[in-house]
């Protein structure tokens, strides 16, 4: 049978099979949902945000990917029209290239439809080898995955035709002009044909030497910390790091560095300049900074490297406003970007052997104009802004599919052009054999157009057997994602009695805390009112210590226990008492039902402290609820403000729920092998056993003698009160930079201790008589390495570091070398993150509130209290 009769005929042949199908839809709607979904093979609906994002359909949330390739595929359609190759001869003149002798890295990838699992299936044909072995896999695995994305839509495209097509992994295009085909190169330029697609690094950048160097978790690493580190709270400098032993760098950036050194960066760009070398992948570790550190700066210089530099989507991401020097060599996203919206566009500059110095003068104006203008607000700019949401939306898992779905289908009509000869033994081929793949095909597209036209019309009964069909499937529901929210209620195994099998430590603290208040009660007889009056009346000196009287009464109008502050005696830090009493508020409102259980009509007071030591004397039976215990106290120790609020560590967000997070994203990301050998400290060094501890390590530093005396490098710094010390302060999140961590009490306790165990460091704990609420759940050995106790005040230094040398050599032997951080650490890592969320933080409080209230209302049966 001819071409022409085989197509009349196969289109005969779907008529029919549509009118049978329509004929039987209806009646059986109600299954047509399962039946689509065992045909397509990839579950039962796709989401309208994940269908919007398939074939076609997907340019429509990312436009500037059309635009863009039109711009790139140019010159390749004038060059394929010119030559007289077929397809096939097309690939072997692109594997014959060679630079010198020998042949730039690259790889031909097939694309074939695979009838036995209905998808198009992508296999590497023939591999030169790269000039650096990540590269390779790395960039093949983006393509992968956008293959996968758009199976369907590339079946559609392909039919049973086999694609072929070379990926490049070298850092400059291969192809010039006349080739029959191009290739895909991480770059492009404009007088090649090449087609720019994603690099390496959106799968693996080893020079970021974190742990997982993917483009999506540095970004969302980099994202989250440009949200915590706010502009107003960023180094008003314009930063880069990268090697200079490339491209316009060679000349223009030493050229920036005598600014510095002449003391003129200041005032010919409005802002200082920190850019430094960081040599051939980042080996210079000295001058090296992890990438999402770059957001603690203001400003940053983008320019070319080698060819093109992938380090601009991470400058974007960070929310700061980037000053971009235009290059020959682009990359496939570029043409999305839009100079001064997206990024400050500064004049061009010569790849090799510009003229630095008068670069410098033409385009020193232009950065100190945007400076000027930024420099003072508390708001990221908008081109930072901009550039930041642009970057992070188009350079998903999802825009950088799309972009290679639609290269790949601009490709397919070079490759299958009709005048040449592979084209037409493809056409002929997809006729005479594929007709039946053609069919099942089509028949599965009229099945599934014929049941998103039925379903609308289903009646109750069928989307309920629908929804049960679905049962199996995870996740949201794939109906009606959007009626989907997130319940409201606590957690049923969280609330009341029953949190504390989630948190047992909760029970032992409590009971350890209340021991010296249960005795109180026994032999002293004072009503409850007596109890908190003598706490309004205590004086440091001549001033009350800051506190407040909260009342916790049923409301019968609002059916819960309400929260009211009765009296307030001021703190003396002003952040210090909401924040405190805001953890409160959330155990009152997670635990509402167990505490109307609990208090029935009656009204219970306490009183929480907001100074740094206990308050609580002899003379008081009830025991006040502070931030910190002391053995023999009769206080209470209770979740601090800084887990809502630290206003000294900088971040815009500084509760403890946010920078845990943060910290633990870090953390899993700055592996062990990659952290600095030292002993790290941060805290100011004015108070309790740092005054003399501390100076006494930063001596050992100095002479060098740390490592013969502690085994580990030590890095310790005052930053004052408050962290007000510039050149000392350290960004939280970057002490996880370090394998082993110093924690010392502070004025009284210190509240560093969680974010030290939080960065899965081992941490070396100074046993201190200031105990925190949580401190009983840790174990020594297990969460932390113990160091003795050491004077709160006097104690002697040398003596002392001779004693904690032995425990920290051994400790420093036993981790290093290790791929992993050790057991303890991970274990303390473990512990922190699971017990100081606020289900525990709101466990501990109402466990503490059940047992405050025994005391509260215990009867004395001659005293009347007018508290009841």
């Amino acid at each position: 049978m001819s071409a022409p009769r085989l197509r009349r005929h196969n289109i005969l042949v779907l008529a029919v099979v549509a009118l049978v199908l329509c004929s039987v839809a209806l009646p059986f709607r109600s299954h047509l949902g399962e039946a689509a979904a065992k045909i397509s093979g990839a579950g039962p609906f796709l989401h309208a945000e994940e269908e919007a994002l398939v074939g076609d359909a997907c340019l429509q949330s990312f436009p500037w990917i059309d635009s863009a390739l039109i711009t790139f595929f140019e010159k390749a359609r004038s060059s394929a029209r010119e030559s007289n190759l077929t397809a096939s001869e097309g690939l072997q003149a692109l594997h014959k290239i060679r630079w010198g002798k020998y042949p730039p890295g690259h790889d031909e990838v097939s694309l074939l439809y695979n009838a036995s699992t209905a998808r198009v299936e992508m296999e590497i044909v023939k591999t030169f080898k790269p000039n650096a072995a990540h590269k390779r896999p790395c960039i093949l695995d983006v393509l992968r995955d956008a293959v996968q994305r758009h199976s369907a839509a590339l079946h559609a495209l392909l039919g049973g035709r086999e694609l072929r097509l070379v990926i490049e992994t070298e850092d400059f295009p291969m192809t010039s002009q006349g080739k029959r085909l191009p290739a895909f190169a991480m770059c492009w330029e404009q007088h090649s044909i090449d087609i720019p697609i994603p690099d390496f690094t959106f799968k693996c950048y080893p020079e970021a030497k974190y742990t997982n160097t993917s483009w999506a978790e540095m970004a969302a690493l980099i994202d989250h910390r440009s949200q915590m580190v706010g502009w107003d709270r960023r180094a008003n400098a314009i930063f880069q790091r990268s090697n200079w032993g490339v491209g316009p760098r060679r000349s223009l950036l030493p050229a920036l560095v005598q600014l510095r050194k002449e003391g003129r960066d200041e005032a010919e760009l409005g802002a200082r300049l920190d850019v430094e070398d960081t040599e051939f992948v980042a080996s210079n570790a000295a001058r090296f900074e992890w990438v999402d550190t770059w957001c603690n700066s203001k400003y940053m210089l983008h320019t070319a490297g080698f060819s093109y530099s992938a380090a601009l989507k991470y400058r974007l991401a960070c929310g700061a406003l980037v000053f971009k020097v235009p290059s020959k060599w682009v990359e496939f996203y570029e043409p999305g970007l839009e100079a001064g919206v997206h990024y400050v566009e500064l004049p061009p500059y010569e790849h090799e052997g510009g003229d630095a110095q008068r670069y410098v003068q033409e385009a020193a104006p232009l950065i100190k104009q945007a400076v000027v203008d930024t420099l003072g607000g508390t708001e990221v700019p908008e081109i930072a802004a901009n550039g930041q949401a642009w970057a992070l939306h188009n350079l998903s898992e999802e825009g950088l599919s799309c972009y290679w779905y639609a290269a790949i289908k601009r490709y397919a009509e070079i490759y299958f052009d009709p005048r040449g000869e592979e084209a037409e033994k493809a056409e002929s081929s997809s006729v005479m054999t594929c007709g039946p793949v053609k069919i099942a095909v089509v028949v599965g597209l009229a099945i599934l157009l014929i049941a998103s036209l039925a379903l609308p019309l289903r009646d109750s009964r069928s989307k309920e057997y629908i929804r049960a069909s679905l049962g199996h499937v995870e996740g949201p529901s794939l109906l009606e994602p959007s009626v989907q929210v997130a319940s409201k209620g606590a957690d049923p195994g969280l609330v009341g009695d029953a949190c504390l099998q989630t948190f047992p430590w909760v029970d032992a603290a409590l009971e350890k805390f209340f021991a010296a208040p249960r005795a109180m009660t026994g032999s002293l007889r004072q009503s409850s009112a007596e109890s908190i009056e003598a706490m309004h009346n205590i004086l440091w000196g001549t001033w009350h210590p800051g506190h407040d009287e909260v009342s916790l009464r049923y409301n019968d109008t609002l059916d819960r226990v309400e929260m009211r502050i009765v009296k307030t005696s001021r703190p003396n830090a002003e952040h210090k008492r909401p924040c405190i009493l805001a953890v409160l508020e959330d155990a009152v409102e997670r635990h509402n039902t167990a505490l109307q259980d609990l208090l029935g009509t009656r009204d219970l007071r306490l009183v929480v402290e907001t100074e740094d030591f206990p308050i609580t004397g002899r003379n008081i039976r009830l025991p006040a609820f502070s931030m910190v215990w002391e053995e023999g106290c009769k206080d209470i120790p209770v979740p601090d403000f800084t887990f809502k609020c630290y206003p000294e560590t900088r971040y815009t967000n500084s509760s403890w729920y946010n920078m845990s997070g943060l910290l633990d994203q870090r953390a899993g990301m700055v592996g062990w092998k990659a952290r600095t050998n030292t002993l790290f400290s941060r805290g100011h060094w004015g108070v309790g056993p740092r005054r003399s501890l501390m100076p006494a390590l930063a001596a050992l530093a100095g002479n060098k003698t740390d490592l013969e005396t502690l085994g580990v490098a030590v890095d310790v710094g005052d930053t004052k009160f408050v962290a007000t010390s510039g050149n000392q302060f350290q960004w939280v999140d970057a002490w996880c930079n370090n394998k082993y961590l110093l924690h010392t009490a502070g004025f009284s306790y210190s509240a560093a201790l969680k974010y030290r165990l939080a960065c899965e460091s081992l941490v070396f704990k100074v046993q201190s008589k200031w105990v925190e609420f949580y401190e009983p759940g840790l174990l020594p050995g297990v969460h932390y390495v113990a160091l003795p106790p050491y004077e709160h005040e006097g104690g002697d230094a040398e003596k002392y570091i001779k004693e904690m040398g032995p425990i920290l050599k051994k400790a420093v032997q036993e981790s290093e070398g290790k791929a992993e951080a050790p057991a303890v650490a991970k274990a303390g890592k473990e512990w922190i993150l699971k017990n100081l969320q606020e289900e525990g933080l709101s466990c501990y409080w109402f466990q503490a509130i059940k047992r405050y209230s025994e005391l509260y209302f215990h009867e004395f049966p001659d005293i009347e209290d007018p508290s009841r």
